[in-house]
């Protein structure tokens, strides 16, 4: 959206070419009167998905209806939790809360799936935030969302920018599932590796050419195998990993199942005075326990 082209499609804030409306209030009182209807949720959106597996029910009146209620066809974009998640509803008529915006894009002029792929986009750039109000907590205010500028090509483009896109998203999807798959097949077998090789299974047939068995194995403490285990230190460092010459103290992202990142440290104040025993030397083995409070040095 930021290539030559785009640069020619005009911004025009959301409310110029959509009807925007926030959602009904949860009253919680009893007296409250109305017919039970289930509604929408900031939780029941995901990014252009929703979830609709915990669906509650509130009371509306009936000339509130038409206010609350998402028809088919039209944006719903959260006000808060994650501001600016939104999602196109297709579904049968359902009523929505106060923490959600419905976005109605006028015929013609704006397609609603171009409007959640540019939220999408918007929000992963960090564009999105300037429309935020809020230290701690954001909000996504109905004022801000109606001011929100969106490049607005002819809706033809539109169209088929979305459908490509619509196309690409699905492949990646089938791709995922299929790298997923492959990724638990490979866990099974790195397991079945790993309980062979410790049960005596994998060397099996070296040990009955060698005259070995496995019933030879002991089994000893680890204590009784290692030099020292130390319970580490607590020192208050810099957030960066250490320059040559400087101490670092190694984080726990730093280990992960065979692997050590030394990059993965903070760096210790010149004039710590740490114990020479809770250096991290070549052989030394590292679990997450012991990694959080050990040491390096870079020469």
């Amino acid at each position: 959206m930021t290539d030559r082209h785009s640069m020619c499609w005009p911004r025009i804030a959301l409310g110029e070419i959509a009807d925007l409306a926030l959602g009904k209030m949860l009253d919680t009182a009893r007296s409250v009167r109305g017919t039970p209807m289930t509604y929408l949720r900031n939780l029941n959106v995901r990014w252009d998905a929703f979830d609709l597996n915990d669906l509650l029910e509130m009371p509306f009146q009936p000339h509130e209806v038409e206010r609350y209620t998402v028809r088919a066809g039209d944006v719903v974009v959260c006000e808060g939790g994650e501001p600016g998640r939104a999602a196109l509803w297709q579904g049968a008529p359902i009523m929505f809360q106060k923490a959600l915006h419905r976005v109605r894009p006028r015929e013609g002029v704006l397609d609603p799936r171009w409007l959640v792929w540019h939220l999408r986009h918007d929000a992963g750039t960090g564009r999105l935030t300037e429309y935020f109000t809020g230290t701690t907590i954001k909000h996504f205010t109905g004022t801000a969302l109606s001011r929100y500028r969106i490049a607005v090509p002819p809706i033809a483009e539109q169209r088929r920018i979305v459908d490509k896109l619509d196309d690409l998203s699905a492949r990646v999807s089938v791709a995922r599932t299929a790298l997923e798959a492959v990724l638990e097949l490979m866990g099974r077998h790195r397991r079945s590796v790993y309980s062979s090789a410790v049960s005596g299974n994998l060397t099996e047939a070296f040990r009955a050419g060698h005259g070995r068995a496995v019933s030879a194995w002991g089994r000893v403490r680890l204590g009784d195998l290692i030099e020292s285990i130390e319970a580490g230190i607590n020192v208050k460092c810099e957030e960066r990993p250490p320059d040559p010459g400087e101490k670092g103290l190694v984080k726990i992202s730093a280990v992960s199942w065979g692997h050590y990142d030394d990059t993965e440290s903070k760096t210790l104040p010149r004039d710590a005075l740490i114990a020479e025993s809770t250096r991290i030397r070549p052989g030394t083995f590292s679990s997450h326990a012991l990694i959080r409070s050990s040491w390096s040095e870079l020469a």
